[in-house]
């Protein structure tokens, strides 16, 4: 081999180590629906409806997430209603999307809520559909991603003095990792509340 091949081989070898060292782009484990009507409807206030748990964990801390999806959905310039002010128009465990006169609700299903590795290595394995849907029209959507993966957060856990703590950050993770494939609103000049 030349001396020319070695440098352009070690040129691969360096780039394609590159390349797996870099970080992932927010969203990359979410899969969304095509055709998203959420830009073109642009709601406002958006209702946090109580999570459905379909993992079956007794562990899921759903105060902590559906709080960590409040500010996922600020971050994304949207407007999530109180979830006490949410969950007083709740009746039978549901809540009535237009209850409380929002452009749009999200729906969360926790499909898997892993949690076999969280005491040992702080490890969190999740399956989370979420939904976006219109008062006028809960059944349709305005739009929708499922995130699947594995969290660890072993790096970090030192840095939280309690458990408590530290299952608030891995529930902001999870809620910011899905939300970051959901289109960030986009103000409207003098748009007004429908």
């Amino acid at each position: 081999m030349s001396a020319r091949q070695l440098v352009q081989l070690a040129s691969l070898v360096c780039l394609a180590t590159a390349c797996n060292s870099l970080p992932h782009p927010p969203g990359e484990h979410v899969t969304t629906q095509s055709g998203s009507s959420l830009e073109q409807r642009s709601p406002i206030e958006i209702a946090i409806a109580p999570i459905t748990d379909s993992s079956g964990n007794s562990a899921l801390p759903k105060k902590e997430l559906r709080s960590a999806f409040q500010g996922a959905l600020l971050r994304r310039r949207y407007t999530p209603l109180a979830i006490d002010l949410v969950d007083s128009k709740v009746v039978n465990a549901a809540y009535r999307p237009g209850a409380l006169d929002e452009q749009a609700v999200l729906v969360l299903d926790v499909q898997r809520w892993d949690t076999r590795l969280w005491d040992s290595r702080s490890v969190i394995e999740v399956t989370l559909h979420a939904r976006v849907v219109a008062p006028d029209n809960p059944s349709g959507e305005l739009w929708s991603g499922v995130l699947e993966k594995r969290f660890d957060f072993g790096e970090v856990q030192e840095q939280y003095a309690t458990e408590a703590a530290l299952r608030r950050f891995a529930c902001e993770q999870i809620a910011n990792e899905l939300l970051e494939a959901m289109p960030a609103r986009q103000p409207v000049p003098g748009h007004a509340k429908p």
